[in-house]
């Protein structure tokens, strides 16, 4: 009986540390991040019959460059 709990507690701390070891990698990658402004230029407004979705579409420059991208890209199940 002892040996069964000995198992699973091994088990349960091993993906907690691996779960911590993700989350430590994940803050350290946000917390270096550069925020950039971006403008909004174009907004889409599609209205269904529940709610109402808003697709957004951004422009930015990074490195003198002007880049674009939308909601859409990011979220495409919407």
């Amino acid at each position: 009986m002892a040996k069964d709990i000995g198992i699973i507690f091994v088990f349960v701390f091993s993906i907690s540390g691996i779960c911590l070891y993700k989350w430590i990698a994940i803050y350290n990658k946000i917390k270096t991040m550069n925020l950039i402004k971006c403008k909004v230029t174009d907004v889409i407004n599609r209205t269904t019959y529940q709610n109402n979705i808003y697709d957004f579409h951004y422009s930015y420059i990074v490195n003198s460059e002007e880049y674009g991208t939308s909601d859409r890209l990011m979220f495409y199940i919407l």
